[in-house]
């Protein structure tokens, strides 16, 4: 067919050809004569036909730049994704986090991409930059994203199995990024696992300034019949005073609102007030039950939200 059909889109479709037969080196002579002469709408397939060969030749500086020029193409994110998930899939995992760190070198702020980039360093047994791409996102984010970081190496860490490896390294250099992730890891443990028993012997160490991680703290030290230590967390959360709550957020049949003061949206824990009068456990949201009934906490009729929580 090419001692009289030259173009180029023949050029790439025999290429193609020949990269499905394995005989690569071939299949690249004929997509960079191709390439010097395409610049049609083909010409951004060729450029990933090319990757891809040159992924197989082990060309990873070649690749590299191929991916820059990807990155000014149209529809740029999709072709690096296909291209990152080709990667993974043929086992180049040491290219996609390189094409991953080209794209981030354009594309600071796009989290998902230190997401990617620590699942491709972990698939290739790179334990270290796996948690090093996870607090490079955490230096470039605000906190206002830490919830998501946290959520996401949580995530890694379950897949991978690292809490050992996490506690090690919490240990050694402790970050809200990292303690975060473990409470969430403890938070979605089932209390007869391992991990959760491992995790529950030192919560007592665990240190966050976001309310949310301490109540799922809370429910999970719940969760291991760790009351106490429960009790604390949910203190720790009332100190903190209260929160802006939703006109629609009370207690049933009370019309007080007291959401995420002292109480939990799944478990009980110890009252605070020293009240002979006093509940000593408070009840889950939607039951008509008071926080406490002594006269200096317990909700007056017509009373507020602010008068209920200053009595605390």
């Amino acid at each position: 067919m090419l001692a009289w059909d030259k173009r180029p889109n023949t050029l790439t479709r025999v290429g193609n050809l020949l990269m499905d037969q394995r005989e690569h080196a071939k299949a690249l002579e004929l997509f960079d004569k191709a390439a010097n002469s395409l610049r049609d709408w083909n010409y951004k397939e060729l450029l990933m036909s090319l990757a891809k060969c040159r992924a197989k030749l082990g060309q990873s500086e070649d690749l590299v730049k191929l991916a820059d020029q990807l990155l000014r193409s149209n529809n740029a994110e999709w072709r690096l994704q296909n291209l990152q998930g080709w990667l993974s899939a043929e086992g180049f995992h040491d290219l996609a986090a390189r094409v991953i760190e080209s794209r981030l070198k354009k594309l600071p702020e796009k989290l998902d991409l230190y997401a990617a980039l620590a699942a491709a360093h972990s698939d290739a047994g790179r334990v270290a930059e796996a948690f090093a791409a996870y607090e490079s996102a955490a230096k470039v984010f605000s906190t206002a994203r830490l919830g998501e970081l946290q959520a996401g190496l949580a995530n890694l860490l379950l897949e991978r199995n690292w809490i050992g490896e996490a506690l090690k390294r919490r240990e050694a250099a402790d970050s809200p990024l990292l303690t975060g992730a473990l409470i969430e890891v403890f938070a979605r443990s089932s209390e007869k696992s391992e991990r959760a028993t491992t995790l529950a012997q030192v919560a007592a160490g665990f240190q966050t300034d976001s309310a949310e991680l301490q109540i799922k703290l809370a429910d999970a030290l719940a969760r291991m019949k760790r009351n106490d230590e429960a009790a604390v967390r949910h203190e720790r959360r009332a100190l903190r005073g209260p929160e802006p709550t939703p006109p629609d957020s009370e207690v049933a049949g009370t019309g007080h609102s007291f959401r995420g003061l002292v109480e939990t949206d799944r478990r009980r824990t110890r009252s605070r007030c020293d009240s002979p009068r006093s509940v000593a456990w408070f009840e889950p949201v939607g039951k008509p039950a008071p926080v406490c009934l002594c006269p200096h906490h317990a909700p007056q009729p017509g009373g507020s939200a602010r008068d209920f929580v200053a009595g605390f």
